[in-house]
């Protein structure tokens, strides 16, 4: 999770300023690389960087974690139980 976050410009203190440029998404990480995204990325790495920002970087990616985890043995049970 901390991974791919990282990718959109989100870590532990730190989120990175999103610049839109016509259909693009851009955001420089923290290693100097930018990363382009498509534009409608940006609602939700918005909503991202503020579900980060109330609840803090590990709380969040906790709850993430464990949502995913839950969703993978909810498909696995099914896939078991036809």
């Amino acid at each position: 999770m901390t991974r791919q976050t990282a990718r959109y410009g989100i870590t532990k203190g730190h989120v990175a300023p999103a610049e839109v440029r016509g259909d693009v998404m851009l955001i420089s990480a923290l290693d100097g690389q930018t990363h382009s995204f498509a534009k409608a990325l940006r609602g939700p790495r918005e909503a991202l960087a503020k579900w980060v920002t109330q609840l803090g970087f590990q709380q969040a990616m906790e709850q993430a974690a464990y949502s995913w985890f839950n969703r993978l043995c909810a498909i696995r049970f099914m896939e078991l139980k036809g």
